[in-house]
């Protein structure tokens, strides 16, 4: 609570408030003044979200939860949606809300009684009383002993929370009253405030002491225990009295613009808020500040939520929310509510640039700048600037270019006495030497004491729109050009121009600035942030997701910020330069950010302010405002099982068996506009946890899960970081179908296990008939080929006979081969006369033999007469060799055999006789063979060859 006393005290005693347009609120003591700003508001009604516009009140749950009541009924509001609430099938209208130990909400109605809300269902509390206006509930407290006090127009009704079957008992002696508040204290002592306007103490269930009353002819209308030990009570003509245990009053505060005070909240010791039929005040250390809120009518209630957001409501204005701005601390806004192009603070004042005309302020008030001397009255001002001389610059759209100077002098550099060659002047910079450079709608210049010069000086800019101007820290001049890229210029010469050509994101370039490394160069165009080096290689920014960029600012402490469409980011340069993952600090309108960036305009860090140029006025950022880090609170908003709810609380759910698809909706409660991410993961499901985008209810739904146990869990994480602010598991039971019955699937798993048995077996006995058949059939083929194969075999040399020679013969023709061989064994009736058939059937069997043997690839050799042999080769040989060769082989080879005899080889290569027939080729090889053997016979008859 320390922390709110700091605040409201800034609150009261600085002399200047920032207005947050729609969403800031301020507090005065008058009227008239203007103060700085420390809070946001927000306005809920039927415009957004809230049904309807009448609020009775607000109570915060310990869940964290916001309930509104009101005669739109009870609703309930998470951060992201409002959820109304029927009970028994109707809205009722109400009046006040409370919550026990246990948990339980009570809710006093308007005409219905009380009820009680356990999170699950509505019962309704009986009240003993037969009067229908005792339906009627104002106000609850609770005494020391837990009990429950209910205020209501026919008297006050004791409840025990542990036993509500019991119903609402009246305490006598208050049956004829009708009550507007109630409040207690620690010591359980309780104040009640009647409608007559009269106070009265209830102590230990019973009636206390009576005829406290308000002095000087006012009536008491509310009251609230504070932690000093005292009641605090509100009347109609806006007077705080302060009334003792022992019942005496004393005034506190008064304001006469107050009327009919409704409702007092402490919300921390020694401060309250006072809600009245006229607005809202606030009482600190005796001090009575009515407050310039939005909201001013028929303020019924207030309370704070669990992140120290504060709600008022109203019964004609809706719901307020009014939290502690976290980011910002917006700083002077002076009623400055135009279009702001740029700002500086000179001479302890600060200067506002605006197209109306240039604006001065000191100490929050506006001033005169006597020196100036309305010079820029209703003149549109572009750019200020600052020179190290301590000059004042000036960039005008009419005037040119004006140099207030430090010592007061005035000196206007414009077209018609110099060599500019316009008025309309743009952005102005300093050069290192102390010289000024400006950029006008038509070219840029050069201002070195009074003298006026163009640059370059070869007027190769003098058509272009210049934006921006910059000296970079390698002492070269950049210029930004409206579709022209940038120009670089050394010693007044144009050196480069870098364009979309080099990888710049557009040739539109708003806005430079000078990085902290050297030969570097930050730049803003209109399509991105970009930076470029020395070399001129340009490398885009694309980890930070800035939308619609508008300027880049830079501070002397190394952090940097984009000013963009969608906020503000704030990060570390030199990281950003060195390509590191950059983490960042989102600033938005909701978060408290200020204004609406101005494009093309002048915003600046000076010390450890950011100054920032807005379409709806000026803001201002505190470097040094340390930022609050606010918890964060799950909850289970729904678990259903296609489509049916079946959460009702707890830690476990219980889907029906079958369930096709199980959907989980949890949330986050929060207020307060804060960056954090949510995790979900499904334990034995989901692989990895997933993140879900910042701020959104991580509503997740699984198929297909089956019977059993599930545990689901949603944690919510500091962005980048891997700190939990809340953690929150609920687990579902999903019921078996008869199917998913572990004790089903064992049974069945027996009866498949002795299926499976019996279709093996049966199987087994089926497959070895198969295999034996194919057994018996494979072997009936083979000897069907082995039968078949020998009716083509000559049994006594193992060559294929005659018949087959006469099948392949056909075949022969289109056979590709070398040469056709005819062999016979010479003297075979010789050697069967004289020495048997035996001899004989060796001699042709060793013919065959040296052919295999003697013949380098394989061939089919065919026995066409008892003496003959056919062969092709279809490999090339030197004939005269191969049947050289042959014949000595066969000689060699007869003689290991114990005999001797010889061979007739004829052979003719088919390339000799080219395409004619295989007969012919058949007799001339006959022909050849005969020759041999011719001579062969005389050999014999000679007595050369021995015979066998």
């Amino acid at each position: 609570m320390r922390r709110y006393r700091l605040l409201i005290a800034v609150l009261l005693i600085l002399p200047v408030f920032a207005g947050l347009c729609t969403d800031t609120a301020s507090a005065a003591t008058d009227r008239a003044l203007e103060y700085k700003c420390d809070y946001v508001k927000k306005v809920y009604n039927s415009d957004n979200g809230l049904e309807g516009t009448a609020a009775n009140c607000v109570f915060s749950s310990r869940e964290g939860f916001l309930w509104i009541g009101g005669y739109m009924g009870l609703v309930r509001y998470d951060g992201s949606d409002f959820k109304h609430y029927r009970i028994e099938e109707h809205t009722v209208s109400v009046i006040d809300i409370t919550q026990d130990e246990e948990g339980n909400l009570w809710i006093g109605t308007n005409g219905d009684g009380i009820y009680i809300y356990d999170g699950e269902k509505f019962r309704s509390c009986h009240i003993n009383s037969d009067n229908p206006l005792s339906l009627v509930t104002s106000r609850f407290a609770f005494d020391i002993d837990g009990r429950l006090l209910a205020g209501t127009k026919a008297g006050i009704f004791i409840i025990d929370p542990q036993n509500p079957k019991a119903g609402a008992q009246p305490i006598e002696g208050t049956e004829e009253e009708s009550f507007r508040d109630m409040a207690s204290l620690d010591s359980g002592v309780c104040l009640a405030v009647a409608k007559s306007g009269e106070a009265m103490f209830i102590r230990k269930g019973r009636l206390g002491k009576r005829g406290i009353f308000a002095p000087e002819e006012d009536v008491l209308r509310c009251c609230d225990g504070s932690a000093d030990g005292s009641f605090y009570a509100g009347t109609e003509q806006g007077r705080l009295l302060k009334i003792s245990k022992s019942g005496k009053v004393s005034d506190v505060a008064y304001d006469a613009t107050l009327t009919d005070i409704n409702r007092i909240y402490e919300f921390s010791e020694g401060s309250f808020w006072v809600c009245s039929d006229n607005g809202i005040a606030l009482l600190e250390k005796g001090r009575l500040t009515s407050m310039d809120f939005p909201m001013a009518d028929s303020v019924e209630s207030a309370c704070m939520d669990y992140q120290g957001g504060f709600w008022f409501a109203s019964s004609r204005e809706g719901l307020m929310q009014l939290y502690e701005n976290n980011f910002s601390s917006p700083g002077e806004y002076m009623d400055v509510a135009a279009p702001v192009n740029s700002l500086l603070t000179f001479d302890d004042k600060l200067y506002v640039g605006r197209d109306d005309g240039l604006y001065c302020y000191e100490d929050g008030q506006q001033a005169e700048d006597e020196a100036l001397g309305g010079l820029c009255d209703e003149e549109r001002v572009r750019c200020l600037y600052k020179s190290s001389a301590g000059d004042l610059w000036i960039a005008t759209w009419e005037k040119g270019l004006i140099r207030r100077g430090a010592d007061g002098s005035v000196k206007v550099f414009a077209a018609k006495d110099s060599t500019m060659a316009e008025n309309q002047v743009r952005c102005i910079a300093e050069t290192s030497d102390g010289d000024i450079i400006a950029g006008t709608e038509s070219g840029a210049f050069l201002i070195s004491g009074d003298k006026i010069a163009m640059l370059p000086a070869d007027g190769s800019l003098k058509e272009m729109r210049i934006m921006d101007l910059e000296e970079g820290n390698d002492g070269l001049i950049y210029a930004a050009t409206d579709g022209d890229g940038i120009y670089v210029i050394n010693d007044k010469t144009v050196t480069a121009n870098i364009t979309s050509a080099d990888k710049l994101p557009s040739n539109v370039v708003m806005k430079l600035t000078a990085a902290c490394r050297e030969g570097y160069m930050w730049v803003v165009t209109g399509a991105g942030v970009c930076c470029v080096d020395e070399a001129g290689e340009v490398s885009g920014v694309s980890s930070i997701p800035y939308v619609n960029s508008l300027d880049f600012v830079r501070s002397d402490d190394g952090e940097a910020f984009i000013l963009a469409g969608n906020g503000l980011f704030r990060f570390d340069e030199k990281k950003l330069l060195a390509g590191e993952n950059v983490r960042y600090t989102k600033y938005s309108k909701d978060m408290g950010l200020p204004v609406d960036f101005t494009a093309n305009s002048g915003n600046y860090v000076e010390g450890r302010t950011l100054y920032m140029c807005g379409v709806n006025g000026v803001g201002t950022l505190d470097l040094d405002k340390e930022i609050i880090e606010r918890e964060v609170r799950l909850y289970v908003n729904s678990i259903s099982s296609d489509g049916h709810e079946i959460y009702s609380g707890g830690s476990e759910a219980e889907a029906p068996a079958g369930t096709r698809r199980l959907d989980f909706d949890l949330r986050a409660i929060s207020f307060i506009p804060q960056e954090y991410s949510l995790e979900y993961y499904m334990k034995g499901v989901d692989k990895s946890p997933d993140i879900i985008d910042e701020g959104e209810g991580a509503a997740v739904g699984y198929t297909n899960l089956g019977g059993g146990k599930y545990s689901y869990t949603l944690r919510a994480l500091k962005p980048g970081e891997d700190e939990v602010l809340d953690r929150l598991t609920v687990k579902v039971k999903q019921e078996y179908t008869f199917t998913e019955n572990p004790k089903v699937r064992v049974i069945f798993m027996v009866l498949a296990v002795v299926l499976g048995i019996l279709i093996y077996t049966l199987f087994a006995g089926y497959r070895e008939k198969r295999i034996a058949r194919k057994y018996q059939i494979r072997y009936l083929q083979e000897k069907n080929e082995e039968i078949s194969h020998l009716a083509y075999k000559d049994l006594t040399t193992g060559a294929f006979n005659r018949n087959l020679f006469q099948e392949d013969r056909k075949k022969m023709e289109d056979e590709d081969f070398y040469a056709f061989v005819s062999l016979s064994v010479n003297h075979t009736e010789y050697i069967k006369n004289k020495c048997g058939m035996e001899c004989l059937d060796k001699a042709v069997t060793t013919a065959v033999k040296v052919i295999e043997s003697y013949t380098r690839e394989r061939v089919s050799i065919y026995r066409v007469s008892e003496n003959t042999f056919y062969y092709l080769l279809t490999e090339p040989v030197n004939t005269e060799e191969y049947v050289a060769g042959l014949k000595e082989l066969y000689r060699k080879t007869i003689i290991d055999c114990g005999g001797e005899t010889t061979l007739s080889v004829g052979i003719v290569c088919r390339s000799s006789i080219a395409p004619e027939s295989i007969d012919e080729l058949i007799g001339r090889c006959e022909e050849v063979r005969h020759l041999d053997e011719k001579h062969a016979e005389k050999d014999f008859v000679e007595g050369r060859v021995r015979m066998l």
